[in-house]
């Protein structure tokens, strides 16, 4: 069988995966994140699905403080000989140049100091999967003092005025991108609330420094999104097809609502035709509202263009799949089955072992094909409802 893992290690309990994460979830791959202190084992390069590795503080070349550091550059330039997907974030972007034989310099030797703040790309190459469709984005947030010194034969993606080599590609599966795609506002306030990252954006950037990162970040989010979720989808293709697992159709991915997402769901509810007929009554005053789009598991599965194809409202206490509807004109695309298999993985995540679901009648052959079973049957709520339906488990 083919690997299925993919490996993302993080040297910073914050420094999270963020918009990677979300690209790589809910598509049958086991993510093993791996949070490093001490040296320990990593598993064989050729046994994963891809590879992913995140920020940090330290430099790529203190091997002697941080012993780990070494291990993880022999494992990415494995990684890269065995034609395994791999994405370097930040420090990760400098263990793998580091790992193909490029230089590093810190701030003493380049005299920049640390570039931090969000800002759009330069040079973006426009051809590159990964790295191309951000050109034209308002902002990605930098930040960092050491940088990569690229080759004359470096495929160079981007750049910023301070930063020569922003983004690199090692052939046809491996990135390094010193920017941070992965950050979401969400994520960046949990930055903020370190004191370390605080202090060091107040010292590069001044008094209000936090409050204006915080603004850029809510600013540039929707572009960013968009852009990054088709630059990652394409890295997280790579993954699948090495794992032999299936693309998603019509390059569609999977992210949590938001409060500004509660009108389209309310209209794919309303207006779905799996609710015709007699089964009218019960959608035709329903409401999907921020505030449940807030307390709730509510995610959505989207295209490339970000046109919203379907979603899911999962209930942790007491767990249940309380809503799954899939756009009318995205039926027969697999968008349910990507659905489901997210929301499962949310669940386990959370600590379920099963998820109940009371499903529309019609519906049940779906759940049923999900691994549902049935466990009983709900009598109806009279006006709405006039029909009994059944009530399955989802094991986990």
């Amino acid at each position: 069988m083919p690997a299925r893992t993919v490996l993302i290690l993080q040297h910073v309990e914050v420094e999270k995966p963020g918009l990677i994460l979300e690209a790589l979830t809910g598509h049958g791959l086991d993510v093993d994140i791996r949070h490093l202190g001490a040296p320990g084992a990593l598993p064989a390069a050729a046994g994963l699905a891809g590879l992913v590795v995140m920020g940090g503080p330290m430099n790529a070349d203190e091997t002697d403080v941080h012993p780990g550091l070494k291990l993880e550059r022999d494992l990415l330039a494995e990684a890269v000989r065995h034609g395994v997907p791999v994405l370097g974030i930040c420090l990760g972007a400098q263990l793998l140049a580091r790992a193909l034989g490029l230089e590093v310099a810190d701030r003493a030797r380049t005299g920049q100091d640390t570039e931090l703040g969000w800002a759009p790309l330069l040079d973006t190459d426009p051809a590159d999967p990964v790295v191309g469709p951000l050109a034209g984005v308002p902002g990605v947030l930098h930040w960092h003092g050491d940088r990569i010194v690229p080759a004359a034969d470096t495929a160079v993606l981007a750049r910023t005025e301070t930063t020569p080599c922003q983004a690199f590609r090692a052939g046809p599966a491996a990135w390094g991108l010193q920017f941070h795609l992965e950050v979401t506002p969400e994520l960046l306030d949990e930055w903020l609330a370190e004191p370390s990252f605080a202090a060091e954006a107040e010292e590069a950037l001044g008094a209000g420094a936090l409050d204006r990162l915080r603004a850029d970040a809510r600013a540039a989010a929707p572009a960013l999104r968009a852009a990054a979720a088709r630059g990652l989808g394409h890295f997280r293709d790579l993954v699948l097809d090495r794992a032999g697992l299936p693309r998603p159709a019509g390059g569609a991915w999977v992210r949590p609502a938001t409060g500004a997402d509660a009108t389209r769901l309310t209209e794919l509810v309303r207006t779905s035709a799996a609710y015709e007929g007699a089964y009218a009554p019960m959608v035709e005053t329903y409401e999907v509202t921020p505030g449940y789009v807030a307390q709730h598991e509510v995610h959505v599965a989207v295209a490339e263009d970000g046109r919203v194809l379907g979603f899911y409202g999962l209930v942790t206490d007491p767990p249940e799949l309380d809503l799954m509807f899939v756009a009318d004109d995205a039926q027969g695309l697999g968008i349910g089955r990507l659905l489901a298999r997210h929301m499962k993985e949310r669940a386990r995540a959370a600590g379920l072992t099963e998820v109940r679901v009371v499903s529309h009648p019609p519906s049940e052959g779906f759940y049923r094909s999900m691994g549902a079973r049935r466990v009983g049957t709900v009598p109806p709520p009279p006006p709405e409802i006039t029909w009994e339906r059944p009530e399955l488990v989802i094991p986990l």
